[in-house]
């Protein structure tokens, strides 16, 4: 994932309040204005960031001041493994008993499907 490092910054900026646009990320990494977009838009469509457009300040701010980025991001993939664990444990459960370790795997493993952000087919 190279842009995270981007993403990260960018995020960093809005925070403390300095209304970064595309040209503001193109500039600080050397990339394209276009990529500086297309990240921009990453960060609104797939982390779901309220950003919002001020014209004014010629800049992005968040409208929700409380948003924070998600911990932590899964491809297709990690999710195909982590549902097959989770199957796996639960097949076992069936089979043996269900443990109390066994419970807390799959509601924990669950947990970490649900509090991640999925990204799509950017693998």
């Amino acid at each position: 994932m190279g842009n995270m490092h981007r993403i990260l910054w960018f995020d960093e900026q809005v925070r403390f309040g300095k209304y970064p646009n595309s040209g503001h990320l193109s500039e600080h990494f050397e990339i394209s204005v276009r990529q500086a977009c297309r990240d921009i838009e990453y960060l609104t469509n797939t982390l779901c960031a309220p950003l919002i457009y001020n014209p004014k300040k010629r800049g992005y701010q968040y409208e929700d001041k409380t948003y924070a980025l998600p911990a932590l991001i899964l491809t297709a993939s990690d999710i195909e493994m982590i549902q097959a664990i989770i199957s796996h444990l639960e097949q076992t459960a069936t089979l043996f008993g269900a443990t109390a370790f066994s419970e807390k795997a799959v509601g924990l493993l669950q947990k970490i499907i649900f509090h991640s952000s999925y990204e799509g087919n950017r693998e």
